[in-house]
């Protein structure tokens, strides 16, 4: 159930429940198959103070072959300023043995945001996003854990804020950034 007074800013929902974004998608032919729930809610608002959560959970897997057979452009790379914001977009993915991106077979994602009004289109964030990962389904769900903190500033116009955000990387792994910079234009997740 949503009650808005402007439909074009999620930030001033007033009471949410359920899952207002959910999306599952099933691949039933030979191949790759793959699922994804996301639910966004908005768990409180008092005056001008608002907190959110997302929660993403994705898994693909190879009916009937082995995880050779799944090519690497149908797994998950996360990272990004729409997922763990410490990272650039696909770099929080898990690494081989010679720093290469391998994807993830298996990924959770949670973000939770406290987001501040300044004025009546300003906003300041803190945020903490955490990614589990795992590259193979026999360590699921979780083979390798990463965590971003980080804050950012919002300016709402009318088709969604554009943010300024930093996300510092609270446990880095080699050759990782200690974070990043993100603008971009829209809600986080």
């Amino acid at each position: 159930m949503w009650s808005q007074d402007d439909t074009t800013a999620i930030r001033r929902t007033y009471y949410a429940t359920g899952f207002p974004d959910a999306i599952v998608t099933l691949n039933r032919e030979p191949g790759p198959t793959a699922g994804t729930v996301k639910p966004v809610t908005v768990i409180a608002r008092i005056r001008s103070l608002w907190l959110y959560l997302g929660l993403t959970h994705g898994v693909i897997t190879t009916l009937g072959s082995t995880d050779r057979d799944l090519p690497v452009n149908k797994r998950f790379y996360p990272g990004g300023e729409n997922s763990l914001r410490g990272y650039a977009d696909g770099e929080a993915a898990p690494r081989g043995p010679h720093d290469t991106f391998l994807g993830a077979k298996s990924y959770t994602l949670l973000n939770v945001e406290l987001e501040q009004a300044v004025t009546k289109n300003i906003s300041v964030v803190l945020f903490a996003d955490t990614l589990s990962t795992a590259v193979q389904l026999s360590r699921y769900p979780v083979d390798e854990s990463l965590l971003t903190a980080g804050l950012g500033v919002r300016y709402q116009t009318l088709i969604g804020p554009v943010r300024l955000e930093y996300g510092r990387n609270l446990n880095p792994r080699p050759n990782d950034p200690s974070g990043t910079f993100h603008l971009s234009l829209g809600f986080p997740f």
